[in-house]
C-alpha cells in the first residue's frame, strides 16, 4: 500500500508515504509550519497493490485527523 497526499487545487501528488501515520505526521508538520489553511487544500488517499486508489480524508477532516494523530503520538497512554 502507498499513501499519497494530493493537492486539490493542482490535482497533483505532492508526496507519498509507506504508512498512513507518516502521511498524517507530514500534514501535522504543514499545519505547524504553514498554518491550517495550507493543509486544507490536501487530500490523503491510499493506493493498493493492484493500483486501485481510495480517498481517506481531505480538507478539514484530514487536518483534524492529522492533529489528533500527532497529539496521540506525544501523549503516553
Amino acid at each position: 500500500m502507498n499513501y499519497e497526499l494530493w493537492s486539490l487545487s493542482s490535482r497533483n501528488v505532492v508526496a507519498d508515504f509507506e504508512t498512513e501515520a507518516a502521511a498524517l505526521q507530514a500534514v501535522a508538520v504543514i499545519v505547524q509550519q504553514q498554518g491550517r489553511d495550507a493543509a486544507l487544500d490536501l487530500l490523503l488517499g491510499v493506493e493498493d497493490d493492484a493500483g486501485r486508489s481510495q480517498p481517506i480524508a481531505q480538507g478539514q477532516d484530514l487536518v483534524d485527523r492529522a492533529l489528533v494523530a500527532s497529539f496521540s503520538a506525544r501523549v503516553p497512554v
